[in-house]
């Protein structure tokens, strides 16, 4: 996201500089806005107090003592607590939940929101079991090794292409020769994804997508070579040609993705 622009939820007006189309606290549509994101500490304290909570608590749970606690460590067991919301008798382990409303409905979501603190919040956001997608946008070390693999995959199969034409089994050099470039223009696409948004790349179907879009122009240039009986040097032309077609397929497939996010 720009930089000075911030995300903030309509409802709960909770704010975060990391791009979330839904708020993580509430489950409500938020708003891309030019604004500050409040600078608290995600870091939880070692003692939670409820002065200000009339109908909800929160504290740690121990799950080896199987008991509710005040203090970040046990003093019984020294084991390290998970944070924890309660109401009506509705109690939600932070750490094994996505959202509150997984544990919450909309009537105790509306009276949870009214007493929690921006504070709250944050230790809330950034303790989710799925909290870690929040904030993992790039992986250079996850591109770097898309983008290797593509290069050793495509040389290793265009070599195999040059073998089969020398063995008079052209129609297996059309084979390699696709299969190749698909690997070459899918991994190199994966590779940029892994720069943009890595959470997209690992947990939605990205991978599939850019996949199919990147196998398309290289079967038709298969289904081609096949068809007319191509020699070595008209493949290796039709190849580059569905490459260019693929790379501007999934530049736009790209941009259309990053565009129907916001």
């Amino acid at each position: 996201m720009k930089k000075g622009y911030i995300c903030k939820c309509d409802k709960c007006g909770f704010k975060t500089k990391e791009k979330n189309k839904v708020c993580p606290i509430c489950n409500t549509q938020m708003q891309v806005l030019e604004d500050k994101a409040l600078d608290l500490n995600p870091t939880l304290p070692e003692k939670i107090v409820n002065d200000n909570h009339e109908n909800i608590e929160m504290g740690y749970y121990c799950f080896k003592c199987r008991k509710k606690m005040k203090t970040k460590v046990c003093l019984d067991c020294n084991n390290v607590g998970s944070l924890y919301l309660e109401h009506n008798d509705k109690k939600a382990i932070i750490k094994r939940v996505n959202r509150l409303t997984d544990v919450f409905d909309n009537q105790e979501m509306d009276v949870i929101l009214s007493e929690l603190t921006d504070q709250e919040k944050v230790y809330i956001y950034h303790n989710y079991e799925s909290s870690y997608r929040f904030f993992y946008k790039k992986d250079k070390n996850k591109s770097l090794v898309c983008f290797i693999f593509a290069i050793i995959f495509y040389l290793v199969l265009l070599d195999m292409t040059f073998n089969m034409k020398e063995q008079d089994i052209i129609f297996m050099s059309y084979v390699f020769n696709a299969i190749g470039n698909w690997f070459l223009l899918t991994l190199s696409t994966l590779g940029i994804w892994y720069l943009i948004d890595a959470s997209n790349v690992e947990f939605m179907k990205i991978p599939i997508k850019v996949g199919i879009i990147s196998l398309i122009p290289n079967l038709i240039q298969l289904a081609i070579c096949l068809a007319k009986g191509l020699d070595m040097k008209i493949m290796l032309i039709t190849g580059f040609i569905a490459l260019f077609i693929g790379i501007i397929s999934d530049v736009i497939y790209t941009i259309w993705e990053l565009k129907h996010e916001k």
